[in-house]
């Protein structure tokens, strides 16, 4: 679902073609769109005169939690706007001016979706809001590959362990930065399991599970026991619906990165 914020019936008007295939929830007012951001997969923030207060609106909703929704922002284009957009975190946002929305906005609403690379996206949301040592920054980077090349995707890293070698301290030393440094209150294993699922289990469309295994460098049975823990489900059932992890992932996102929630970590 998408959640769409415009009080100007023209633009408003400019936006229903290219969305008559999505299911959107329209809001004209700032507090019906805030009622139904959380539960969206992405937003549309759309207004004929964007100006700092619009700045100001949009990093109070996206920096609610590292894993929430992306929103695309929808303007007419100016230099003053255009100035003004370069100063906002873009990993959070995609911009669509309002002469190209026709052609463009799917587009950006389809960079913008958290489901569509969502290891990528929140080690980008992470790094641009907080400045962790080197090595907590470098073993980020590994864990989603953000330094390799994302077609086809890589593999993930096995354990903390190997983790740790690669960034040049010991196993303990980077579970405890790891935790001081990072705002998602889990652990480096904690998190590696997500990126082990979220890597294999797209791979089962074209692969089999001991080819997978085999070029991840990891068990089946540590693909189940991932599989029962963290999504509930079988490794087959969660092959069968891929969606599900992502889903999974997010949630799981957003409950340790909220932070009014009670502070607590995998190893």
């Amino acid at each position: 679902m998408v959640a769409v914020y415009c009080e100007c019936p023209h633009l408003r008007e400019r936006l229903r073609p290219p969305l008559s295939g999505v299911e959107v929830a329209w809001t004209e007012t700032w507090d019906d769109f805030m009622a139904v951001w959380s539960r969206a997969e992405a937003g549309v923030y759309c207004t004929p005169d964007y100006t700092s207060d619009d700045s100001v609106r949009l990093r109070k909703v996206v920096g609610v939690s590292v894993g929430g929704p992306s929103c695309v922002v929808v303007t007419p284009l100016s230099l003053g706007r255009l100035q003004l957009l370069r100063e906002m975190d873009r990993c959070w946002f995609q911009v669509v001016w309002a002469e190209e929305v026709g052609d463009r906005l799917l587009v950006g609403l389809q960079r913008a979706g958290w489901h569509k690379d969502p290891l990528r996206m929140l080690a980008n949301r992470i790094l641009a809001g907080t400045k962790p040592r080197p090595q907590v920054e470098k073993a980020l980077r590994i864990a989603c590959g953000l330094d390799r090349p994302k077609n086809p995707p890589p593999p993930p890293s096995p354990n903390v362990k190997w983790l740790a070698r690669q960034v040049y301290v010991e196993p303990d030393t980077l579970r405890r930065y790891w935790r001081a440094d990072l705002p998602i209150r889990c652990g480096p294993k904690e998190f590696l399991g997500w990126a082990v699922l979220l890597w294999a289990v797209p791979q089962r469309r074209t692969k089999s599970w001991d080819r997978i295994c085999s070029e991840g460098q990891f068990r089946r049975r540590m693909l189940e026991r991932l599989a029962r823990r963290k999504l509930g489900c079988t490794l087959g059932a969660a092959a069968r619906d891929p969606e599900r992890v992502t889903s999974a992932f997010a949630a799981w996102v957003a409950e340790r990165s909220d932070a009014s929630a009670t502070r607590q970590g995998g190893s």
